[in-house]
């Protein structure tokens, strides 16, 4: 084969014309998908930091009690509750989306090569 067919040449440009379009709209939602993550994370942080202060709070509350006080039932209630409050910590702490990786740059190279002019014609023998 001497020749690459027009037929084959126009299918390539016309994938990378899409190519090049759909890269376009994976960046944009590349982009909002960036800042929903980092606005996701954003709320984790502050529910972790919200379940810390409940917890101190808890704990300044019992550390202020008497130790007959410790004895009550009043106290075993309170000391279930924190232990609720604290799984509920364990599940929050270090919970984080990462951002995702989209390889924008191998997609370029991938356009920009079949974009090359010397792609398009056969060489002279």
């Amino acid at each position: 084969m001497n020749k690459v067919s027009n037929k084959r040449l126009q299918v390539l440009t016309n994938c990378s014309s899409e190519m090049e379009k759909l890269l376009k709209e994976i960046v944009q939602q590349r982009d909002k998908l960036f800042a929903l993550t980092e606005q996701f994370n954003e709320q984790v942080q502050i529910a972790s930091d919200t379940v810390d202060d409940i917890i101190s709070d808890i704990h300044d509350y019992m550390d202020a009690k008497s130790e007959k006080w410790f004895e009550s039932e009043k106290a075993e209630a309170y000391q279930e509750w924190l232990l609720a409050w604290q799984e509920i910590q364990l599940t929050i702490t270090d919970f984080e989306i990462p951002e995702p990786e989209i390889d924008v740059n191998t997609a370029k190279e991938i356009i920009e090569t079949i974009n090359k002019k010397n792609l398009q014609v056969a060489p002279e023998i």
